[in-house]
């Protein structure tokens, strides 16, 4: 027998299914100055810091920035096993984000949202493959993808263009 306990810490949309593939991902952060949190996941370990303008020392990316790096990770991620489960052959992967945030949010400008507002990701396949089997590559990446998804969910503009070579 299966059972699955969902605690909700706000209103929201119930799961769409029960699975017992739960992923549990457990962090621990701890501020080791102005505007700056070592944070640690499994065994690594990774720094978090504002711009010296914020009051940070620019020692490292902004939670933000690790945002968008985690979006074009999760995207070579997904090319390489959809890729895998599609039977194509992908040489390369190369992508850009650009995202862009409304400040005002943050400033606590109400009505304002503290995320992005747009993300732009452009992915570079080399392969040779079939420009049908690469639509239909990008297609799934993109249903797939937890980033893509997460940043949908959150109401962000999200605009994905593919390119081959």
């Amino acid at each position: 027998m299966t059972v699955c306990v969902v605690a909700f810490v706000r209103a929201g949309p119930a799961p769409h299914h029960c699975s017992m593939a739960l992923k549990r991902i457990r962090s621990h952060g701890e501020r080791t100055g102005v505007e700056r949190t070592d944070v640690t996941i499994r065994r690594h370990t990774f720094t978090l810091d504002e711009p010296v303008a914020a009051g940070g020392t620019d020692t490292a990316p902004t939670p933000l920035e690790y945002v968008v790096g985690a979006l074009n990770g999760c995207v070579t991620v997904l090319v390489d096993l959809v890729a895998s489960d599609l039977g194509i052959a992908v040489e390369h992967v190369v992508s850009t984000a650009v995202a862009e945030q409304d400040r005002d949010g943050i400033a606590g400008v109400p009505g304002v949202r503290t995320h992005f507002t747009s993300v732009r990701l452009d992915v570079q396949l080399t392969s040779s493959a079939e420009a049908g089997a690469l639509e239909q590559l990008a297609a799934e990446v993109e249903r797939r993808c937890p980033m893509v998804n997460l940043l949908r969910d959150a109401q962000v503009e999200v605009d994905v263009v593919w390119t081959a070579a």
